[in-house]
């Protein structure tokens, strides 16, 4: 479990910094397929 929530931690950390421009991505293409 340690090494999984040690994994996730890390992941969220990127994560940060890659939710402006993935939301971003996410919107747009919610649109196309509206």
């Amino acid at each position: 479990e340690n090494y999984i929530n040690s994994k996730e931690e890390s992941f969220h950390r990127r994560g940060i910094h890659l939710l402006p421009e993935g939301w971003e991505k996410g919107e747009n293409e919610g649109k196309y397929f509206d």
